[in-house]
């Protein structure tokens, strides 16, 4: 009988902090062959994703491998030197991530994100690497691929960016393809219900950005009514009553753009925001440094670009039940100056004594 593709044998994974040690994994076993499929299956924690991690050698300093060995091909991945296992890593061994935001480079582009690891693993040129990543697209069902070629990840819905993790994965056709909860953020037809928060005359989306429905929420009818990209609107003030009009879980995502620095009850809307969510639904917070000084709240003038990052994650953390808020520059890298674009965004998380979907 042949040697198992990947076995992992007796696992176990310490984390530590200063002196406290936590046991992520302990004395976990698998046999994978060729051509079959295995699934891990456990409690939020249970360390399923650290485990999947362990294999490709991508857990942060903080752990360490007490115990056990991972072998690929009769190679024990542990103690391979850093050279050999990226040789591995993208190319023999293949990684599809729960967050394909954590994964994408917010500066590059689609085509190049995809074509890195084409020209790294296989030798590509640039022509043959953009008719592989094209082909790729288009496998993973990609909409109008050609055009999303010259696409940031902020331009691509979460489902879109979970495809083009998922074509990057298969890029390579490694031999072995870890999934860890590959559909977390993607669904069938990629079309979501997105709620444009303070709302005016533009939404901000990409023109070709599908959706089943967009509703503005703003305090200018006018504005919302020549809004092209809006399905219907809503006149509310949310700095008189941050209450949302909405029924609970109504939205997929929600987006802000370069509005939060009027807000003055942040905490309260970030609150009735994760309310009317889906659960695992998005909130995405853009801001640059343009403004109405008279009509900003008192705190944005005296904050940094950095520092305002952390006043709108801090918004996500004191209104509870948000994944751990991530924050990146999506500006425009031109010759000509131009204003930066931030981002922070979260995720809801479900509370143990809400209904699940």
């Amino acid at each position: 009988m042949s040697s198992p593709l990947l076995s992992v044998q007796n696992l176990s994974v310490d984390f530590t902090q200063g002196d406290r040690v936590t046991h992520a994994v302990r004395n976990a076993s698998l046999d994978l062959n060729r051509g079959e499929t295995l699934a891990l299956v456990g409690e939020s924690g249970s360390g399923k994703s650290v485990t999947a991690h362990s294999i490709l050698r991508l857990l942060p300093s903080s752990a360490s491998h007490p115990e056990g060995n991972i072998e690929f091909e009769g190679q024990n991945l542990l103690k391979l030197s850093e050279a050999k296992i990226r040789g591995i890593r993208g190319n023999r061994i293949g990684m599809i991530f729960q967050e394909p935001m954590s994964s994408l480079n917010p500066l590059h582009t689609i085509e190049k994100q995809i074509s890195e690891v084409l020209f790294v693993h296989q030798g590509f040129r640039q022509k043959q690497a953009r008719e592989r990543t094209l082909e790729l697209l288009e496998m993973v069902e990609i909409q109008n691929a050609e055009k999303r070629l010259g696409a940031f990840p902020h331009e691509l819905s979460g489902g879109q960016r979970q495809r083009v993790m998922i074509a990057m994965a298969l890029a390579c056709e490694p031999d072995l393809l870890i999934m860890d909860e590959p559909t977390t953020s993607l669904d069938v037809t990629m079309e979501a219900t997105i709620l444009d928060l303070m709302s005016s005359w533009r939404s901000h989306l990409p023109d070709d950005f599908l959706t089943e429905k967009v509703v503005g929420l703003g305090m200018n009818d006018v504005e919302m009514r020549e809004n092209p990209q809006l399905d219907e609107w809503v006149v509310h003030d949310l700095n008189s009553d941050p209450h949302l009009p909405f029924e609970t879980g109504s939205f997929d995502t929600v987006v802000v753009t370069v509005s939060i620095q009027y807000m003055t009850r942040p905490v309260e809307v970030f609150s009735e925001v994760r309310r009317i969510l889906k659960n695992d639904g998005a909130f995405y917070v853009i801001y640059s440094n343009r403004m109405f000084p008279t009509k900003a709240v008192a705190i944005w003038h005296n904050l940094n670009d950095n520092e305002r990052a952390q006043l709108i994650a801090s918004y996500f953390v004191k209104s509870e039940g948000w994944s751990q808020p991530t924050a990146w520059d999506v500006s425009l890298k031109l010759n000509i100056k131009t204003d930066p674009v931030f981002i922070v965004s979260a995720n809801k998380l479900r509370f143990p004594s809400e209904p699940s979907e």
